[in-house]
């Protein structure tokens, strides 16, 4: 399905509670993230998306199961998002 940066907003936070875990692949690398917050979930690909010159303001998501989430920007930058453990929650210093 295609939605907007406000619909992926809702969709996440509905249905993931923190901490969630990120692998991206972006331009041929993969990154994998885990113990993330929600908000910097959120963040993260607010920022990331914005940069990018060939993304058209949908996202193309797709629910691999009740924990996993597959979220399509561009053709060459996909992430997939799963729910973590809670031990896994990273502490951000904010200060």
């Amino acid at each position: 399905m295609k939605v907007s940066m406000q619909e992926l907003m809702d969709l996440v936070i509905q249905n993931f509670k923190a901490p969630i875990s990120l692998l991206e692949f972006k331009d041929g690398k993969t990154q994998l993230i885990n113990g993330l917050p929600i908000t910097y979930f959120l963040r993260f690909i607010s920022k990331n998306a914005e940069e990018m010159t060939e993304f058209n303001d949908e996202f193309h998501v797709e629910e691999i199961s009740s924990t996993i989430l597959k979220i399509q920007v561009t053709d060459s930058y996909i992430i997939i998002i799963e729910q973590d453990t809670e031990e896994n929650v990273l502490n951000f210093d904010i200060g």
